[in-house]
């Protein structure tokens, strides 16, 4: 970044057009004007980049208000109490008197070790006996699919023509092994 300042305003020295200077230094016309200001306002200050420097905006909490908000998210959730952002919006509002958007309360509660989440809604007719006879009714299915594939794999056939070691399924002339 720096070398491409550099080069811009050693472009500006030669005397060379505008133009040619913005086309060179793929700066746009806002940009070089900018470029110029802070050069007449800081001098060769201009040419460095800021952004290491530059710490970010300040943090919003203490770390000891972040330390009260953890500490009660912490505490609520021990008692089953699982907390939503409006709510952490609402406290840090009436605690610290701040103002926060709904997004900044998802960051401090990923700060205090949680994450936005609720348990997914169970339905009011759902019947567990039904959801267990599925899952294992899908487990033997996943199985059986698991051991022809292996059949298929053993007899050499592990290839686009998966039915070909299944005997039931092997069309009338094709023997199975030949493709």
């Amino acid at each position: 970044m720096e070398r491409r300042r550099a080069q811009f305003f050693a472009l500006l020295a030669e005397q060379r057009p505008l133009k040619e200077v913005l086309s060179l230094s793929r700066y746009s016309r806002v940009t070089a004007y900018h470029l110029l200001g802070r050069y007449r306002e800081l001098g060769l200050a201009a040419l460095r980049d800021g952004r290491q420097t530059n710490r970010g905006a300040p943090t919003l909490f203490t770390p000891e208000e972040q330390q009260r908000l953890a500490a009660r998210i912490h505490q609520d959730f021990e008692q089953g109490i699982v907390w939503e952002g409006k709510q952490v919006q609402a406290w840090i509002k009436q605690e610290f008197g701040k103002d926060v958007y709904l997004s900044r309360t998802y960051e401090f509660m990923r700060a205090a070790g949680f994450s936005p989440q609720k348990p997914r809604p169970r339905h009011v007719k759902g019947d567990e006996e039904a959801k267990e006879a599925f899952r294992t009714k899908r487990e033997w299915r996943s199985s059986a699919v698991r051991s022809f594939s292996t059949h298929a794999f053993l007899c050499g056939q592990w290839t686009n023509i998966v039915w070909a070691c299944n005997p039931f399924s092997v069309p009338s002339g094709h023997q199975p092994g030949s493709h």
